[in-house]
């Protein structure tokens, strides 16, 4: 019976290397062995390539999980380092059979390993979600033209692995999801531009002071049956059966033309025009209202200042004396006297005596000052 090699030959590494060694190991072999990388290759030597890389792949998944690959060495102390293919729990045995002998299920139990297996799968699954939400937004900014030829890409692909179906089934179903995804996309986009045709086709019908109406859709017939309306095709627009026109569509008036509509424009300018200067002139208005009301109060407070002070109302005396000497000849000819009741009966603070007039108590102030002043000169010499 041959010796069966171990995986750790198979791979090209020592038993004590670490998890990033054996990774780099089984991409290397797997870049020269793969079938995608043998096609130019004979029937023989790809035969011969894919039974190696069959080898490279169950070796690299016992030494990639750190579980399995515990077990595996265990085994292989058990056996002094080597491969006893009897008791063996990941060898076959190399048998002329074209059956061979099943293997034994290696069975995952430990919560650990389960939780190992249950994280990897939410990676692979949040990884391929944030690449398709990528591809959404690359599509997206797409054109209609640029999404028919990712799918006529993804159909020339998927025609690729027509022939041999049983070893790339996977493949083939992914281009077949990925044409399903983008006719969906072109789908999408048609109904879209479909819908901005017909809204750019219906009538805007002018409102009042350039405010456009929305108008109610017209009300279908429920009575109607579908036989007679028409299909839409992909060269023509869809043609409906006319209906009656609703009572709230025709309750609306009719739109009003350009020169009705330029007028009442003018009108409502006209009117905010006027608006605005009437509130103009009712700010003059109060601005005037309340000048007048703080004069009122300045003359009431002046009046009030002067009685307190003993002084004449203004307009009584003047600074030439006129008004006084007429109220002083108007007191003589009521008495009879040719002597006039002098106006203050303070006496001056001066002289002590009383004046007649306001000017006689400014003269006599005046004299005396200028007395006091030659007196305090004739004293000083």
């Amino acid at each position: 019976m041959e010796a069966v090699t171990t995986y750790y030959a198979t791979l090209g590494v020592t038993q004590n290397a670490e998890l990033p060694v054996i990774r780099a190991a089984y991409k290397a072999l797997a870049l020269s062995h793969h079938p995608d990388k043998t096609v130019n290759l004979s029937a023989e030597d790809r035969a011969a390539h894919s039974a190696l890389f069959r080898k490279i792949q169950e070796a690299f998944d016992v030494l990639g999980n750190p579980s399995l690959k515990i077990v595996y060495d265990r085994e292989l102390q058990r056996h002094g380092g080597r491969v006893d293919v009897t008791s063996s729990t990941f060898h076959r045995p190399p048998t002329p059979s074209t059956f061979p002998r099943r293997r034994k299920t290696i069975r995952i139990t430990s919560p650990a390993e389960k939780r190992v297996l249950k994280t990897k799968i939410e990676q692979d699954l949040a990884y391929l979600r944030e690449q398709r939400a990528k591809r959404d937004i690359e599509d997206s900014e797409m054109d209609i033209s640029g999404l028919k030829f990712m799918l006529q890409t993804w159909a020339e692909m998927a025609a690729e692995y027509d022939d041999d179906a049983l070893s790339n089934g996977n493949l083939r179903a992914h281009c077949a999801v990925q044409m399903q995804v983008y006719q969906a996309k072109i789908a999408k986009r048609e109904r879209e531009h479909e819908d901005w045709l017909q809204g750019m086709s219906r009538p805007k019908a002018p409102g009042n002071l350039g405010v456009k109406p929305t108008r109610p859709p017209p009300s279908r017939s429920t009575t109607s049956t579908p036989s007679r309306l028409r299909t839409a095709t992909p060269t023509s627009r869809p043609m409906t059966r006319a209906t009656p026109m609703s009572p709230a569509v025709a309750a609306q008036p009719a739109p009003f033309t350009r020169a009705e509509a330029k007028a009442r424009k003018e009108a409502a300018k006209q009117s905010q025009l006027d608006a605005k200067a009437a509130a103009v002139r009712a700010g003059k208005e109060t601005h005037r209202a309340k000048l007048e009301e703080q004069a009122h109060q300045d003359a009431t407070r002046k009046a009030r200042a002067r009685a307190k002070a003993g002084a004449p109302p203004l307009g009584k005396w003047g600074a030439s004396g006129q008004a006084n000497a007429n109220l002083t000849s108007r007191h003589t000819s009521s008495e009879g006297s040719s002597a006039a009741k002098p106006s203050y009966t303070k006496p001056c603070s001066t002289c002590g005596q009383s004046h007649a007039s306001l000017a006689e108590i400014r003269k006599c102030v005046k004299d005396h000052a200028d007395q006091v002043k030659d007196e305090s000169f004739f004293y000083t010499i």
